[in-house]
């Protein structure tokens, strides 16, 4: 008993509390959980209060209307550290007391002070030392409640507006796997399921993390109510691309989608509003400088940063980089069960099938994630011993391509034609004139040929053509440069014998030898035609050049030089013998 009484002696509370002490709890309560002195004063008054209805009325099932109906109040004197806590009544007229409880007749309450008189409050200090110990273990459990309360509506004030960004915080302290952080003053824990697989910390290291919410234990924070911080978040990454990427932050270049596998691999599509802009090559940086220190951020987590694609055959492609995806087969037409993706074939081209699905999967699984397909990987040679019937790549690459070059030249002509009608106004008259018109750089007479495939196989010995003199050549336009020669065969090979034969007989008068009569015939030919075009010149032109007496001098001349011209040494190789030897003998 004795011993007993000296627990309760040392463990009673007196109404008084030491006034260092105290304002030093005080100091150290504002700090770590971010309150203001005057806001912990009033909760520790109201649970002082709570904890003297409460003691009064100890047993809730009987008296639970009475303890909530009851009036009470606490005062703290912050320069003795004395509490003092009040009952309160109402005073009212004699004979309407409802409730004396919580009201007192004003007769009554005269009697205790003349000065109360009716509308006035009656207030009765309970001395705490006649009060039960319970009371001391209340007001404890109340006050710490409330603090708790407190703190996180003073959390969910000062950082709602913040949820879903990078905090900077120092690591404090690590227990097995939960990594203590402070943020400005306040504690909170980074637990194992929202931290980066294998990633170790020391205390004073600078961390970034993602503030997901504020909440509880049962809600990822600590065990008390506190910031809840994720490193292995998606929305982390997204962070991470608007800090470290001008780009991103300003959108040049949006974030389409984001998949992970923390502390292994990451995929990210991007894409850009403004065609100009390269959004891969804006995340990725000089060198792969950016994304390099977006990698070093997260333990070397592996980035694969993709071209979004509207077409879900190319967004495939992409999601499956680093391999290279050849052709692609949807298969929306069949059925899919609840909670599971549709079904996709990626075609990669052969020996790369390893890189498409990753080590351990990793790779496939985050296209799929990425895309919203189950996708299966086939090689090539697999897809054909299957008949597996895929788009191809390509072909959907160059059908687009087509379809873009399409709309801009809709879109150019379309504004041609709009600063045509604004500049000048062509009569209707003069718009077959205008387009008959030929262009500067072409002449008239000039004529494009048109193009002729044939294949070899069919092409034949054509006819020798009209020989074309270089002045028609001229005056018809055609080009020097494309004129077809064609040979034929003029003599047997036969024939050609009897003619040897024949000169080497004649060899005394080599002007009856049959390739002198037809050369001389040639001159004449020659001679005959170049009259005919003297003539044609001198009707043509307004003033005869000369006479007739004087052009039948010239013709005179001209066949005289043709008779001197026509030796034998123009053919003195043909009077060797020995240059037919050969022939003749076989």
């Amino acid at each position: 008993m004795p011993k007993k009484k000296m627990e309760d002696e040392e463990t009673g509370f007196t109404g008084k509390f030491d006034v260092k002490k105290f304002e030093g709890a005080i100091a150290e309560l504002e700090e770590t959980h971010q309150l203001p002195k005057d806001e912990i004063y009033d909760i520790l008054k109201k649970a002082i209060d709570k904890a003297g209805r409460d003691t009064l009325y100890p047993n809730p099932k009987l008296d639970m209307d009475s303890a909530k109906s009851m009036h009470s109040e606490t005062i703290i004197d912050e320069e003795t550290g004395e509490i003092s806590f009040y009952e309160c009544k109402d005073v009212v007229k004699d004979d309407e007391v409802e409730d004396d409880l919580y009201q007192i007749e004003e007769s009554e309450a005269k009697d205790i002070d003349p000065n109360l008189k009716a509308g006035d409050v009656y207030k009765n200090k309970l001395d705490f030392t006649t009060i039960d110990y319970s009371f001391y273990t209340r007001a404890i459990q109340n006050f710490m409640q409330s603090l708790k309360v407190a703190t996180k509506q003073a959390l969910i004030d000062r950082y709602s507006d913040r949820i879903g960004q990078i905090l900077n915080g120092v690591v404090e302290k690590v227990d097995g796997g939960f990594v203590t952080v402070t943020i400005n003053k306040i504690q909170a824990t980074l637990s194992p399921m929202n931290g980066i697989m294998g990633e170790k910390f020391a205390p004073g290291d600078n961390i970034k993390v993602l503030l997901k919410g504020i909440g509880t234990a049962a809600e990822g924070g600590d065990k008390s109510t506190s910031l809840i911080l994720s490193r292995s978040d998606d929305n982390f990454l997204k962070e991470l691309f608007k800090q470290e990427i001008p780009d991103v932050a300003d959108g040049s270049v949006v974030i389409n989608g984001i998949v992970r596998e923390p502390g292994s691999r990451a995929k990210v599509a991007v894409s850009s509003p403004s065609p100009d802009v390269d959004p891969t090559g804006a995340c990725i940086g000089s060198d792969g400088s950016r994304i390099k220190d977006i990698c070093t951020q997260l333990s070397n987590e592996k980035i694969d940063v993709v071209k979004y694609q509207d077409n879900p055959y190319l967004y495939i492609a992409e999601a499956l980089k680093p391999a290279t995806v050849v052709g692609v087969l949807l298969k929306d037409d069949e059925p899919v069960e609840e909670g599971k993706a549709p079904k996709a074939v990626a075609i990669v081209k052969n020996s790369e099938s390893k890189i498409a699905i990753g080590k351990k999967g990793v790779n496939v699984r985050l296209a799929s994630k990425l895309t919203g397909y189950s996708i299966d990987i086939k090689e090539q040679d697999a897809a054909m011993s299957e008949h597996i019937s895929y788009v191809n790549i390509d072909d959907i690459r160059r059908k687009l391509a087509l379809e873009r070059l399409d709309e801009e030249e809709d879109e150019t002509s379309g504004a041609d034609t709009s600063e045509l009608g604004a500049e000048e106004e062509i009569p209707s008259g003069e718009v077959s004139e205008k387009i008959n018109e030929p262009s500067p750089e072409v002449s008239k007479d000039d004529k494009v040929p048109e193009p002729s495939v044939k294949a070899e196989a069919e092409v034949k010995p054509e006819p020798v053509k009209e020989e074309i003199k270089p002045e028609e050549k001229k005056d018809e336009g055609l080009d020097d440069s494309h004129v077809e020669i064609t040979t034929k065969a003029k003599i047997s090979l036969d024939k050609l014998e009897e003619q040897i034969e024949a000169e080497k007989k004649n060899k005394s008068n080599p002007s009856a030898h049959p390739f002198y009569k037809s050369y001389n015939k040639k001159k004449e030919d020659n001679s005959s035609k170049k009259k005919d075009e003297t003539k044609k010149i001198s009707v043509a032109n307004a003033m005869p050049i000369y006479t007739e007496e004087e052009l039948k001098q010239m013709d005179e001349e001209q066949n005289s030089e043709n008779a001197d011209n026509t030796s034998s040494e123009d053919y003195e190789e043909y009077d060797d013998d020995q240059y037919y030897e050969n022939d003749s003998d076989k």
